[in-house]
């Protein structure tokens, strides 16, 4: 998801160096199997139709952001945004022609989403199983990335939507997955681990993001929506 070097040696800087096709393949797979689990559901339960241009950031091969296209056709445009390795490998968009969405609405653009030079100033981001991956550190960098990338956007609303397995007060029925994935987090990556909705908030209210709304949809991921007016 991001090129930022890191002391240690974790599965997300192994995704920026490697040239291996069959292991790429394999963890997008993965990851285009995580997104049909959830996609229509988190597509259906928040009103994308208000936005006239989407940036998947992390989006892998965009299922979800094909999902979203073909559900809300007044989007103009969608960008996925991912590693370099990723999108060599994904870019034939083989998600949006399955689900025919128009050639001319969207499109794969590959970089670092700490670079806000490069990072697409758009209306909407979608954070879709990516901070979870990094420390706090690191996700105050990918949020204030996108502040930065809209910068010079004058009057304008910007949204993210964070989608990630939040842990809920104890009870929860999704707890128990977000337990494990916590534990997968740890091992591999560099401190990344699964955050409560109020360890999300006072990350983005640290990059001067105002928390909106959580959708508890817990499909098993549950989805944050956050803002700031530029």
């Amino acid at each position: 998801q991001t090129d930022d070097k890191v002391d240690s040696f974790d599965m997300f800087t192994l995704l920026t160096k490697c040239n291996d096709k069959e292991f790429l393949s394999i963890y997008n797979g993965a990851m285009t199997t995580m997104s049909i689990e959830a996609g229509i559901k988190l597509v259906d339960g928040i009103d994308f139709s208000r936005f006239k241009t989407i940036v998947d950031l992390g989006g892998n091969r965009g299922i979800f952001l094909a999902q979203i296209l073909k559900k809300y056709s007044n989007i103009q445009y969608g960008i996925v945004f991912d590693l370099s390795p990723i999108i060599n490998e994904v870019n034939n968009g083989e998600e949006f022609i399955s689900r025919e969405v128009s050639n001319d609405k969207w499109s794969f653009i590959s970089g670092d989403m700490l670079d806000f030079l490069i990072v697409p100033v758009a209306d909407a981001y979608i954070l879709k199983h990516i901070l979870h991956g990094f420390n706090d550190n690191k996700c105050l960098k990918v949020l204030s990335s996108i502040r930065q990338a809209n910068e010079n956007k004058k009057n304008s609303l910007i949204t993210i939507f964070i989608v990630e397995h939040i842990i809920f007060p104890e009870g929860a029925t999704s707890n128990w997955q977000t337990y494990g994935l916590d534990m997968a987090m740890a091992i591999l990556t560099d401190n990344g681990r699964e955050r409560t909705q109020y360890e999300y908030e006072d990350l983005l209210n640290k990059t001067g993001w105002k928390f909106i709304k959580l959708y508890p949809i817990q499909a098993p991921n549950s989805v944050i929506e956050a803002q700031f007016y530029c």
